[in-house]
């Protein structure tokens, strides 16, 4: 898909980086004045998707749009880049509290240059299609899942699975720090800058009419799982995979299309999950990799001394969000059985089954995941 970048002005000679893409018809050509900065900022998208990427945005011509951005000659040198970041969750999500600290960090240290914006609820894209979404220019940044991004890069599967990260915080702050560059080099060619991540613990499985304590309880129930490796996860313990995107689970557990979801401590307090399914079976286990990307042409674009401020900024907020989540996994437990919901905490036998079940998978991943995945196999299966 084509599309045409903001229009950037990092200094009085570089005047515009507008791309034109003779398929991309005028009138999908969308524009918005960044009233809290000192520029326009302009990007071209799918007709059908304007309402709801951009419901504000007023469709005008190429030359119109030209015109505009032409205006930019006028503005200051020390113009400001905002940048609007797809977030799949709701506001009251723990995975936002240093989300936003490392905003506010980057527009410190720029010292206003960059400014991120956040949209919740996947109001720019949903999470499945996010890694799409951002390659292509129709969110500048967004938060990616490993479970929604290993159809197109199977390395990623790794970290999809339950159980494929460290479990204790220290373990998984340090993986993470060795795991980075491999992350980096699996998404390199989607055409994303991967920043930073974070990890869910304590995952389990939520379920509407009891716990999932045995195999013989597994067999026969609808499971939401995020992505294709979860999915054989489920399959291995006997049940039924069913993909639904992460603001349709409430509603689904509600309506009975899946009697269990898949889910951590952090996302079922913050979708108040324990009110349609109150049983949550806590596995102890990690899974998944929340990954903050950026648009590389995007990324590109932007001054060499930001992107450093950016990546010291990205590489404390990974520091910061491991342990955090993890202290805050009791907080969320607590309010699961204020609720009213009620936790089981896996014995380890329970754990060990399920990770016995999933053993196989770890191998398939590695089947298909080339080079970049034997380097993460052989840095997170000291863990397994």
């Amino acid at each position: 898909m084509g599309f045409i970048r903001y229009c950037n002005l990092p200094d009085m000679a570089e005047i515009l980086t507008i791309r034109f893409d003779p398929s991309v018809a005028v009138e999908e050509t969308s524009l918005r004045w960044d009233l809290g900065g000192s520029r326009p900022f302009a990007r071209a998208f799918p007709a059908d998707k304007l309402g709801r990427i951009m419901p504000v945005s007023i469709r005008i011509s190429v030359a119109a749009l030209s015109a505009a951005c032409a205006m930019s000659l006028a503005l200051p040198a020390s113009a400001q880049t905002t940048l609007e970041i797809s977030v799949y969750h709701n506001e009251q999500d723990n995975f936002g509290d240093t989300m936003r600290w490392w905003i506010d960090e980057i527009a410190a240290r720029t010292e206003g240059r960059i400014v991120i914006e956040p949209v919740y609820n996947g109001a720019l894209a949903k999470v499945t299609e996010t890694l799409d979404a951002v390659r292509d220019g129709v969110v500048p940044m967004g938060i990616g899942l490993a479970s929604f991004m290993s159809g197109a890069v199977p390395a990623l599967g790794y970290a999809e699975m339950i159980g494929g990260l460290p479990a204790t915080a220290e373990d998984a702050s340090a993986a993470f720090v060795e795991i980075w560059p491999d992350v980096t080099a699996a998404l390199e060619p989607q055409g994303v800058v991967p920043l930073w991540g974070q990890t869910a613990f304590g995952t389990g499985v939520i379920c509407r009419d009891g716990f999932l304590q045995s195999a013989e309880d597994w067999q026969g129930q609808t499971v939401r799982a995020a992505g294709r490796w979860q999915s054989k996860q489920v399959e291995a313990m006997g049940a039924s995979p069913v993909p639904i995107d992460t603001g349709e689970i409430y509603v689904a557990l509600q309506n009975g299309t899946v009697n269990c979801a898949l889910m951590n401590p952090t996302v079922t307090a913050a979708l108040r999950l324990y009110e349609v399914a109150p049983y949550y079976t806590n596995l102890n286990l990690p899974s998944n990799i929340v990954t903050y990307m950026i648009n590389r042409d995007i990324w590109n674009d932007l001054s060499e001394e930001d992107r450093a401020i950016i990546e010291e900024v990205s590489a404390e907020a990974t520091v910061r969000a491991v342990p955090y989540i993890m202290e805050k996994m009791d907080e969320q437990i607590a309010a699961i059985e204020a609720g009213g919901g009620q936790v089981h905490v896996g014995t380890q036998k329970e754990t060990q089954a399920f990770l016995d079940a999933s053993l196989p998978i770890f191998e398939e991943i590695g089947a298909a995941s080339g080079d970049v995945g034997i380097s993460l196999e052989e840095k997170l299966s000291v863990y397994w």
